[in-house]
């Protein structure tokens, strides 16, 4: 049963990390270069559309932390590596559920309305997907520190 729970972990992880680091570098790259075109609208909608590939792997990852922590009979939020772990995967859920998730659902309401209006996106969409992603860009690096100590076990 270990090695089945810590592969979902794996792989949640794997689609996590690998999915935000296309996102970052690949589509919002994109959408820079092509700002004040009608293909900036789209790279955006895409951004935001890929939470439904995220969100089942995110909940994998969580489902199958606790299940390897019950297994394994460690201790949740103790002071050691995968105590450290916890913390920052409690902080992401939180981030997300009352800040980015609040946001994404705004800036898909904005970008509707910006289709509706021309195509275009509009500065204040603009401005309010650039704190979006620069959000789920510190949600990242909280979930690289996490394959780090992971991998490192430093404490």
């Amino acid at each position: 049963m270990f090695v089945v729970l810590l592969s979902i972990h794996l792989i949640s992880a794997a689609i996590w990390l690998g999915g935000a680091v296309y996102e970052r570098f690949v589509v919002v790259q994109k959408a820079r270069k092509v700002a004040g075109k009608e293909l900036e609208l789209e790279l955006i909608k895409l951004f935001i559309s890929t939470s439904r590939i995220f969100v089942p792997a995110v909940v994998l990852l969580l489902l199958s932390g606790i299940a390897l922590t019950a297994q394994e009979k460690l201790a949740f939020f103790s002071g050691d590596w995968l105590g450290m772990k916890q913390v920052i995967m409690s902080l992401i859920i939180l981030g997300f559920v009352f800040v980015q998730g609040p946001r994404n659902g705004k800036l898909s309401k904005q970008i509707e309305q910006d289709r509706q209006s021309g195509g275009i996106m509009s500065e204040t969409t603009r401005q309010a997907f650039n704190r979006l992603y620069v959000g789920f860009d510190l949600i990242h690096i909280g979930v690289v520190i996490n394959v780090l100590l992971a991998v490192w076990k430093p404490l």
